[in-house]
């Protein structure tokens, strides 16, 4: 296990052990780590992600608040996709793009019936 990676993991988690996705992806980045080996080291140290960024789990549900312009926006761009599938990474790629809260894209994916998939954590 990365030694580095865990300490900063757990300097992040809460004290019940709990990590949030945008956290785990900010070390992913800060550590030069690919975001897949940031779920590993969470699961053999049992540290829990929570609070996904797209609104899949956690606290921050797909409809809570009110972005319907930002949905829109998302909405147009995801009816471009050749899938019904939309990897974790693609969604954050497209709210980067398009300059939108993540959970935005969360949101219209439902919307528009699309299955989020491959997160880049290995949560789902």
């Amino acid at each position: 296990m990365d030694s580095d990676l865990l300490s900063a993991m757990q300097l992040r988690a809460d004290p019940a052990g709990r990590l949030a996705c945008a956290d785990a992806l900010a070390l992913s980045t800060a550590l030069g780590v690919a975001p897949f080996q940031v779920g590993v080291v969470a699961d053999a140290a049992q540290i829990k992600i929570v609070r996904c960024e797209l609104g899949l789990f956690g606290p921050r549900r797909l409809d809570d608040g009110d972005d319907e312009g930002d949905t829109e926006l998302v909405r147009r761009r995801l009816d471009a996709l050749a899938s019904t599938d939309l990897p974790c990474a693609t969604a954050w790629d497209i709210a980067r793009e398009l300059g939108v809260p993540v959970l935005s894209v969360g949101r219209a994916a439902t919307v528009l019936n699309l299955h989020i998939c491959q997160c880049q954590l290995g949560c789902f």
